[in-house]
């Protein structure tokens, strides 16, 4: 008997087409037998998810982006229905991590005719709800608050788009008056700067195929998160700081003297040290502001059907614990 399979599908991902849903279908039909639903609105994909998973489904695909595979995360979290992305946005993070085809009729295809062993994987908690592989306070949120209040340009420039909208949050407040905040990780060890990245998964790859790495010590399976800290931007310092970003390399990026790093924690909080509200994202979607943000890690907490089961992206089982070696033999 084929596993059950609920398909999730956002029909405002910038990146589907309007036959694209019933060609998954066929394509995921040699190995599930397949349900279809859309989303009506932001937050819709979790409250699917979670009751898939009350049924007994077997697996929860989701044709979209990052935040809509995201919410379907949410709503899976510590239950046995497992999570696939089939890549229809802006970026698709979480699908290149698995090791998706870009194209989403493809990534059908190809978990169709292999389909692997579902895999437990960790999950980022901000303000108790779950994210899959990073999160940000101050500059990287206030980039995806001014890019999702343009969503037409959104959908037809995608990553100029969120570039543009960089440059203009960098240029108007960060190189002027930006939010302070302080970061105390729960064994002690404090920063203080003025944005946060939060990871939970190895690589972002928000610019394409290519991996860039900013936490040390990140990892889908590691049990931990990892945060690295701009301790304040300058004009000066801003291009130093981007060409260590493109490196890949997290130790590069950290080893500037305007960048902290805290690497392997169980949980952290980030507080604003003037009582300014943050901006706080996850998974590129902005979450609004708040004056203090908990964070914390749910291991093993979702599983996760991938492509290439054998790597769930360079790193991220590199860097895991004897438990996730065990696990792969």
């Amino acid at each position: 008997m084929a596993d059950r399979a609920l398909l999730i599908v956002n029909p405002t991902a910038s990146g589907l087409d309007g036959s694209a849903a019933e060609r998954v279908v066929v394509a995921l039909a040699p190995a599930f037998a397949v349900e279809t639903v859309t989303t009506e609105a932001r937050g819709h994909a979790t409250a699917l998810a979670r009751a898939a998973a009350a049924r007994g489904v077997d697996v929860v695909a989701v044709l979209g982006g990052d935040g809509t595979v995201s919410e379907a995360a949410d709503g899976l979290a510590g239950t046995a229905t497992a999570l696939t992305p089939l890549p229809a946005g802006v970026t698709n993070v979480f699908a290149r991590t698995l090791g998706a085809r870009s194209d989403p009729v493809a990534a059908a295809r190809l978990l169709a005719a292999r389909v692997p062993a579902a895999r437990a994987v960790d999950l980022g908690l901000v303000n108790g709800r779950h994210f899959l592989f990073s999160s940000g306070v101050g500059l990287s949120a206030q980039i995806m608050a001014e890019a999702e209040a343009e969503p037409d340009r959104k959908a037809s420039l995608g990553q100029l788009h969120f570039t543009a909208a960089g440059v203009s949050v960098v240029a108007r407040r960060y190189l002027r008056d930006p939010p302070r905040l302080r970061v105390q990780a729960v064994d002690g060890r404090t920063e203080e700067g003025i944005t946060v990245v939060v990871q939970n998964g190895d690589v972002l790859t928000y610019f394409g195929p290519r991996g860039i790495r900013v936490c040390e010590g990140a990892g889908l399976r590691t049990g931990s998160l990892s945060l690295t800290v701009l301790r304040a931007a300058r004009a000066r310092n801003v291009p130093g700081v981007l060409a260590r970003l493109v490196t890949g390399r997290a130790a590069s990026v950290t080893a500037h003297p305007l960048v902290g790093a805290l690497p392997s924690t169980a949980a952290a909080t980030v507080t604003s040290t003037d009582g300014t509200p943050l901006p706080v994202e996850a998974d590129g979607e902005y979450l609004g502001e708040h004056v203090r943000v908990e964070y914390g890690v749910a291991p093993g907490a979702l599983r996760v059907l991938g492509y290439r089961p054998e790597r769930i992206i360079a790193g991220s089982l590199a860097a895991s614990d004897g438990r996730s070696r065990r696990e792969r033999r």
